[in-house]
């Protein structure tokens, strides 16, 4: 088997720099293999946490960093859940904050302040586009459902030319 990354690896996986996709996939199937093909996250750190085991470099041992980025983690959570009433939606709720990723970096938007700010909404749609065509390669063997993905994608690209607000 002959293992890649994906495109955005760089910001996913500590010491990208040094990662070599080929000696990770082959780890992760070696633990899979061993886990009776089922690979769960557990068994990966568990390997992981032996110093000469390839992914070893991958993960953060230092407690008190990885705790303080799994609490980044759960206020990442704490912020997705909060919602505002938007009579708008079919369940009458939109999410309070969004994420908006612009030149200078990554960070929650109020969803007010992006009513109200094109830049904010190309952002946003341009994430859109991204997410589909994610999408669409994972479920590329699903023919109906890659229709359905190419309809959303079209009708994406018109607002972003429109500049149809969100």
């Amino acid at each position: 088997m002959e293992y890649t990354f994906a495109d955005d690896a760089p910001v996913l996986i500590k010491n990208a720099k040094v990662a070599n996709a080929q000696q990770i996939g082959n780890a992760l199937e070696k633990i899979n293999r061993i886990a009776g093909g089922v690979l769960k996250p557990a068994a990966v750190v568990e390997a992981a946490s032996f110093n000469r085991h390839p992914l070893h470099k991958h993960f953060e041992w230092d407690d008190t960093k990885a705790a303080y980025a799994h609490r980044i983690d759960q206020a990442r959570s704490i912020i997705r859940i909060v919602r505002v009433t938007d009579k708008n939606t079919e369940d009458g709720t939109t999410r309070a904050f969004e994420s908006v990723r612009l030149r200078n970096g990554t960070g929650y938007r109020a969803i007010e302040d992006i009513r109200t700010s094109a830049e904010f909404q190309i952002a946003i749609l341009t994430k859109a586009e991204q997410d589909l065509e994610a999408f669409r390669r994972r479920y590329a063997n699903l023919e109906d459902v890659c229709d359905i993905v190419a309809k959303a994608q079209k009708k994406l690209r018109a607002r972003m030319e429109e500049g149809v607000t969100v």
